[in-house]
């Protein structure tokens, strides 16, 4: 009995410090993940640092996160439902690198003209299966979009000078 307790001591010490060493391997790699700071990722995301992309999808985020990597080409921010349902120039305004968007399922009613002025790298933007209505003229002026992706969106109407630069 006392060789059997011994093996079951040594089997609950062994998983313990096995659960100590990936407690403490994942804290130190999730906080040392770069962010727009280089210090840090946003809580709730995932950064790629080689490949400057941000996951921030399905995370209950009610706002863009602070934190997000400034120089960032690729923000995926599908299926959060955002507090404003308007997305407005300032949200967006310090990601000049960006080239793809993903804003589908962020329940979004509108878009202000001139809300993606700023992405002058943009060339994806995904604003799927939201609730937009209407896409104003001059809502994508000056960008040279490859893919834009409105499908889900009931009875959107998009003016056809919209598309003209």
């Amino acid at each position: 009995m006392t060789r059997h307790r011994l093996k079951t001591d040594r089997m609950l010490c062994a998983c313990s410090l096995s659960a100590a060493v990936l407690y403490l391997i994942q804290t130190v790699v999730v906080s040392s993940l770069p962010t727009g700071d280089g210090l840090s990722c946003p809580r709730l995301c995932f950064c790629n640092v080689p490949s400057r992309i941000v996951y921030c999808s399905r995370r209950g985020l009610a706002s863009i996160p602070a934190g997000v990597p400034a120089n960032s080409l690729q923000l995926n921010l599908n299926g959060n439902v955002f507090q404003s349902p308007v997305m407005r120039r300032v949200n967006l305004s310090s990601f000049v690198e960006l080239e793809h968007l993903y804003l589908s399922e962020c329940r979004l009613e509108a878009l202000e003209v001139g809300a993606f002025a700023d992405l002058v790298a943009l060339r994806w933007l995904d604003l799927s299966n939201n609730r937009l209505r209407v896409v104003l003229p001059d809502t994508f002026h000056g960008l040279q979009l490859q893919h834009l992706f409105l499908n889900g969106n009931r009875h959107v109407q998009v003016p056809v000078l919209t598309m003209i630069n």
